[in-house]
């Protein structure tokens, strides 16, 4: 009798680790190749040369992450019902956003929500969410259309996905509103990816039109919050699941040496992919390359921007409808045409800061130009004021 107690013991210990590990997506799973060849395309330094930008680079805010405000709706209340707005300062180029859907910040699933990352939209219908807590990432799907017929975005109704997801983590408290139909139509709306490690710093979150399947992010090899390396990996996840199912270790090297890359990546309408690196006290590099089915090959593009936006590089982003690429930093934001990219003049540059001091986690567009906007503090998707931003 005593035998069958152990075994039965053991038994259910062996079923509960089976269970707790199938609900993380660990990257060894994943099919992972190691690049021998360089990454990057040997150049000549000495023809390396920069556009001379307007300088909007944005001094003064965020040497520390105290820094970063909270929006003022949040500030009041987790479950704000208004819309914020991220108001135009100056600049070349002028759009403001405003409040589109509010994300989840308490605790639901057991993961802490406060800390989104980066963020992919593959029509005005659908996003991604990346999000970080400690060694742990997740992505999230959010049905943007479903949300919108059921008001999310409408002012007085705008805490129905914090509603929604507060209610149901905390189910035994609040029965009733857990069982609120519309929130149980939210949730449905709302799905959570499998957790999963070494995502680097998790920013980079992109989608490529040529690859309607999948999502691609860049990470570093090495320990989360690490910002650039000359040692990386690429890793594809699978739409349908939300977990890495590739990864490709690369080095960001030639035969001229070593580059530490930055941790940014897009995507435009050509399947290209890029890359930034932040050089100096206030320049920025790009690179131009692709991804392959077990590799990377990247270019210097031998012409880089002189004013970067700001002090932390936070996101890439491309615009189809105008195609330029835009460079994100918190509370300002510079873009270039990708035709012009290498022969770039100062009029090609525009550059729009924002007086909001909050942290800009991430920049997409739809097919229209519409433009969307993931900020922290609360967690938040805003939209743009224009469609030729």
């Amino acid at each position: 009798m005593e035998r069958k107690s152990k075994f039965l013991r053991r038994l259910i210990c062996g079923l509960a680790v089976g269970l707790v590990t199938l609900g993380l997506a660990d990257s060894a799973l994943a099919a992972t190749y190691t690049q021998k060849s360089n990454a990057l395309s040997s150049y000549s330094a000495s023809k390396f040369k920069y556009v001379s930008n307007s300088n909007y680079y944005l001094t003064g805010n965020f040497t520390t992450k105290k820094q970063y405000s909270y929006a003022s709706g949040y500030k009041k209340s987790t479950f704000q019902t208004r819309p914020d707005s991220v108001n135009y300062k100056k600049g070349n180029k002028k759009v403001s956003f405003k409040s589109s859907y509010f994300l989840p910040v308490t605790k639901w699933k057991g993961l802490s929500w406060g800390n989104p990352q980066s963020f992919a939209m593959t029509s005005a219908n659908t996003a991604y969410v990346l999000c970080t807590s400690g060694s742990y990432a997740w992505i999230t799907r959010y049905n943007l259309k479903e949300l919108r017929a059921l008001g999310a975005t409408k002012s007085g109704k705008m805490d129905m996905i914090r509603r929604a997801t507060f209610y149901n983590a905390n189910a035994k408290k609040y029965p009733t509103q857990n069982q609120n139909t519309t929130y149980k139509r939210v949730l449905k709306a709302v799905k959570v990816g499998p957790k999963f490690k070494n995502f680097g710093h998790g920013q980079s979150l992109a989608y490529n039109p040529k690859d309607s399947s999948h999502l691609w992010f860049v990470g570093t090899g090495l320990v989360a919050g690490n910002h650039v390396s000359t040692k990386a990996n690429v890793q594809r996840v699978k739409i349908s699941t939300l977990k890495p199912d590739k990864k490709i270790n690369f080095r960001f090297k030639s035969k001229s040496g070593y580059i530490a890359g930055g941790l940014n990546l897009a995507f435009d309408k050509s399947g290209n992919a890029y890359l930034d690196s932040k050089t100096g006290t206030r320049s920025l590099k790009l690179f131009k390359g692709k991804i392959y089915t077990k590799s990377v090959k990247f270019k210097l593009v031998m012409q880089g921007i002189k004013y970067a936006s700001g002090p932390r590089t936070q996101s890439l982003a491309y615009n189809k409808k105008r195609n330029r690429l835009y460079m994100i930093a918190d509370d300002s934001v510079i873009s270039v045409p990708v035709s012009k990219l290498g022969k770039l003049k100062k009029s090609d540059v525009q550059s729009t800061q924002f007086s909001a001091k909050r942290e800009f986690e991430g920049m997409q567009f739809t097919s229209d130009g519409s433009s969307y906007l993931l900020t922290n503090k609360g967690a938040e998707i805003m939209q743009g004021s224009t469609k030729s931003f």
